[in-house]
């Protein structure tokens, strides 16, 4: 099968215009979780307790067992798992409309119910027309052999010479306009080619797809199963059958001209600098935390990405950070890691009598990190997008995503533990979707920079995949070991919760944690991307990592980046 993101997968004859519906509307859906929260939860309702949960499981194990393969672990359809995915639900459910004012809840229940409704028509829309289209009964080898034909048929055209099959050249019956396999299948059956009965003994099977013969490695092994099956059914005697209709083969109108988008990449870039020209780091903030509302920001977000990480490029082997080895090599990059965890482990001080700092500065420091925390695992938002989550690198960021946003636990979000911490400071920051929160006068214009390029790159997954598993690991190593063991220290002096930093010294570590995942992660994708294209391409794909590395210090201005 091709990869999901592929454009060969929605081009495939054998997949029919239905089974796209309900995938699509799903993805559909889950573009816009703040327009349709609602609805989006009436569809999981659904989800849950239509059972599809265990649906592909199930399909999983049956298909394996009809097949004879090796059985799965029966853990994908684990009966506590499928049954906590509906309490949650339930329980979502409930607090939505809790949290609606009594005016607004029975509409909130009504889009709840209405995403439900629509979730379990296009679910039997879909099971509906699979079941119309299933075979019932036994097999039926005949069947299996005409759709073999359609199959093969279109590309079979020109290869046959002067061969027959009946009164006609084979490519002639292939080359129809209207292809009739049934026909074909006649005239197969009643050729020199076949013996009725016995495969064995068919010059078809025998030699024409030997190691000598001319369609050596044109069918599978199951397509050959399917026509010794075909054979070993047919009588001495063929009688003469009724041919059904003719199967056309011609999908020119499915395969016509395709309507243009509506934009092409360079006016909707030229339309998005327009509209956004002079947008300031604040305002790019705020519109990429609301990105489903303003998706024209993506050019300007692409290019402020890309301008970050061509500095942080320009000085990569100078300065703080610089890159540990011209050429990448594993052990270079765990040298460095643990070294700069050793140094900070190194660096702790346990605090005795007054700290330094004092706590108004010790909070204003804290209040600037906002922009950053309230938005904690920002930068690995889009490693759920399909295209990316069922890759090995996707899932090992997923991971680390996942704990940031509290593992599905609201109390355990990185952000809402930072909150806390600010209302026991005193500080009440306005919430982070709001264009209040990015003019906060208690912010300064540079505490905006690092957290916009971490939503900025957070768009393009894929495009921007090295630099983020680079930014991911400069960001899960930031203030592990003596750094947030300092702060802890200074937390409890002055009576503030130390539950922020405590959690991430644990959470980060090198070994099993975030940090250690980041490593890793870099290690595997480096080793694909060798084994893919190569080693000689291997070093750039490495400055790209260090670039993300490097992209959370203070960057060089534009005028050193020219020179």
């Amino acid at each position: 099968m091709e990869d999901v993101s592929a454009r060969a997968l929605v081009e495939r004859a054998d997949f029919l215009d239905f089974s796209y519906e309900l995938p699509v509307f799903l993805l559909s859906i889950g573009q816009f979780p703040r327009t349709y929260l609602p609805e989006l939860l009436g569809v999981h309702l659904a989800w849950q307790f239509l059972e599809l949960p265990s649906f592909g499981p199930n399909v999983i194990r049956d298909a394996r067992k009809l097949h004879s393969l090796p059985s799965v672990d029966d853990v994908l359809a684990d009966p506590e798992h499928i049954e906590r995915g509906r309490t949650l639900t339930l329980q979502a459910v409930d607090e939505m409309l809790c949290d609606a004012s009594i005016g607004a809840r029975e509409t909130t229940w009504q889009r709840i119910w209405s995403g439900t409704a629509m979730m379990a028509k296009a679910w039997t829309g879909w099971m509906e027309s699979a079941r119309a289209l299933a075979p019932t009964g036994p097999p039926d080898p005949r069947q299996e052999m005409i759709e073999l034909l359609c199959r093969k048929a279109p590309h079979a055209y020109g290869y046959h010479a002067d061969k027959r099959l009946g009164a006609d050249l084979i490519d002639d019956h292939f080359g129809r306009e209207q292809f009739n396999p049934s026909e074909v299948l006649e005239h197969l059956a009643e050729s020199p080619f076949v013996k009725p009965g016995d495969p064995d003994k068919s010059h078809f099977l025998k030699e024409l797809v030997g190691f000598d013969g001319p369609m050596l490695a044109v069918f599978s092994a199951a397509e050959l199963e399917t026509m010794s099956e075909w054979i070993r059914t047919l009588p001495d005697e063929t009688p003469e059958a009724a041919s059904p209709e003719p199967v056309s083969t011609d999908n020119t109108a499915e395969n016509g001209a395709r309507e243009r988008p509506m934009w092409s990449k360079a006016a909707f870039r030229q339309r998005s600098e327009r509209k956004f020209k002079g947008c300031s780091v604040r305002e790019l903030y705020h519109y990429l935390v609301n990105v489903e509302y303003y998706p024209d920001i993506l050019p300007v977000a692409e290019r402020f990405a890309r301008s970050r990480f061509e500095r942080s490029m320009a000085s990569l082997t100078r300065g703080e950070r610089p890159i540990p080895s011209e050429h990448y090599h594993p052990e270079a990059l765990e040298e460095w890691v643990y070294n700069k965890h050793r140094q900070q482990v190194d660096s702790y001080r346990p605090l005795e009598g007054e700290p330094v700092v004092s706590r108004e500065a010790f909070s204003e420091g804290t209040v600037q990190l906002a922009p950053l925390i309230l938005i904690d695992g920002g930068w690995l938002q889009g490693m759920c997008s399909p295209s990316i989550i069922h890759t090995i690198i996707g899932r090992m960021l997923f991971h680390i995503f996942y704990e940031e946003v509290g593992a599905g636990s609201a109390a355990g979000h990185h952000a809402n533990i930072y909150r806390d911490l600010l209302a026991a400071m005193g500080e009440k920051a306005p919430p982070v979707e709001t264009m209040e929160f990015a003019k906060w006068s208690r912010l300064r214009d540079s505490s905006f920079e690092v957290p916009t390029l971490w939503l900025s790159i957070s768009c393009f997954p894929r495009h921007f995949m090295p630099e983020i598993l680079g930014l991911n690991l400069a960001v899960e190593l930031a203030g592990l070991g003596g750094p947030y063991m300092e702060a802890r220290d200074i937390l409890r002096h002055f009576g503030l919760p130390a539950v922020f930093v405590e959690l991430h010294n644990a959470a980060d570590n090198v070994v099993a944690g975030h940090a250690g995942w980041a490593l890793k992660s870099i290690k595997k994708y480096l080793d694909e991307v060798a084994s893919r294209e190569g080693p000689h391409n291997l070093d750039q794909t490495w400055r790209r990592v260090w670039s993300g590395v490097r992209a959370t210090l203070p960057q060089i201005g534009k005028v050193r980046l020219l020179g």
